[in-house]
């Protein structure tokens, strides 16, 4: 089959691949595009990748020069004129307190990124109107890239890893008839809201198991870990805890003054040697605490379309308990690989039949269905079926 030509433009947060030393990644649009990308390469697929200076990759890589938002002068000088008049963030981390600070003046962060991202993506625009490409992939602010779209003939992928809110839904009704405009949804539910978008699939997100270490043996602890917002429930998770009487180690980001009142009110007062905050951490040092977990527990309070610690978890052989919501249903297989409910009573009870989940179905379901590899496969189909499409 004829290899393609691939246009990939990833978010300008940060570099892509995203690595900040000792953090977790906290940007899933450019990992996925990173892993994207760098799965098409291995394909023999001609790849460019357009990003921020520093990102690299085996393909081509175009940047405009731009530096990542995180690394501006002009931010870093706002934050450091103003810092006194906010309260450092637990993890110090400066990519956080700058957007705290720069959304309190005025929004310049937002415009600094607008103008930025539109630059980036208006020259894979303009090379695809040249003839230039198969295809386009927008990973990120799809906002910004929908309008350019009725410019070129060329088909428009673009992966949704958020919920559909207003404002960004007055764009998908604008274009939703724009014949090359296609979106890839990373799970089933996250569609609902808007089911008459034009759809070019649904592909879940993939994690790279040789990271994860599977284990038969189960731990003693229970485990959460994402950022530290309300949504998230961790909250809850201190509550199944203390009533099923087992340890919970947590472990996260916390960024805005919003997250941290909501650690400091909720979570923190529960602290002791039973109920463990770890702090952020990096992939390879979250990898044990996943591994050797009795159970993941997962009691989001809202439609999250998909929730990445899930297959991590299970790729160790862990057990995920999860509340019914967003992409749960769709992850999880209930009485096999968790158990889905829907309260802290129902979690509790789950936790107390947990030993009759076989962990090696836990991993062999995340080597079936949630693989990089399976992930890039999925990606590969949309691409060729949509170029088909459009070569007519």
């Amino acid at each position: 089959m004829k290899k393609l030509r691939i246009a990939i433009v990833s978010a300008i947060e940060h570099t892509t691949p995203y690595n900040i030393g000792r953090e977790r990644s906290i940007c899933m649009p450019i990992e996925i595009a990173n892993r994207v990308c760098e799965g098409m390469v291995a394909k023999g697929h001609q790849v460019t990748l357009f990003a921020t200076k520093g990102s690299k990759t085996k393909g081509k890589l175009i940047t405009n020069d731009l530096i990542p938002i995180s690394d501006s002068k002009e931010l870093k000088k706002i934050y450091n004129e103003n810092k006194l008049r906010f309260k450092k963030s637990i993890d110090r981390s400066f990519w956080y307190e700058t957007i705290g600070t720069a959304q309190l003046h005025a929004g310049v962060f937002h415009r600094t990124y607008t103008m930025e991202m539109q630059y980036l993506m208006s020259e894979a625009f303009y090379q695809a109107k040249q003839g230039k490409f198969d295809l386009i992939h927008i990973l990120h602010s799809p906002e910004h890239a929908i309008p350019f779209s009725r410019l070129v003939k060329t088909p428009v992928v673009i992966t949704l890893h958020d919920q559909f809110k207003f404002p960004r839904t007055l764009i998908f009704n604008y274009y939703k008839k724009q014949p090359n405009l296609y979106y890839v949804s990373i799970s089933k539910d996250q569609r609902q809201p808007m089911p008459h978008l034009q759809y070019g699939g649904t592909v879940y997100n993939g994690t790279d198991i040789k990271n994860f270490v599977f284990s038969e043996k189960k731990g003693k602890y229970l485990f959460t870990a994402g950022r530290i917002i309300p949504k998230k429930g961790f909250h809850l998770a201190i509550a199944a805890s203390l009533k099923s009487g087992v340890p919970l180690k947590f472990a996260g980001n916390i960024g805005s003054n919003t997250d941290r009142n909501y650690y400091d009110q909720k979570l923190k007062p529960f602290l002791n040697n039973r109920i463990q905050y770890l702090g952020t951490l990096s992939h390879k040092v979250i990898a044990p605490y996943f591994r050797n977990a009795q159970a993941f527990l997962f009691p989001i309070k809202w439609e999250e379309p998909f929730g990445l610690v899930m297959i991590e978890a299970m790729a160790c052989g862990t057990p995920v308990i999860a509340f019914n919501h967003g992409s749960v249903p769709e992850v999880v297989k209930d009485g096999v690989t968790g158990f889905i409910v829907n309260n802290v009573e129902e979690m509790v009870e789950a936790i107390k039949k947990v030993d009759q989940i076989d962990r090696r179905k836990c991993r062999e379901h995340v080597e079936k269905n949630f693989s990089v590899e399976k992930m890039i496969d999925n990606y590969e189909k949309v691409y060729y079926k949509l170029a088909k499409k459009h070569s007519r």
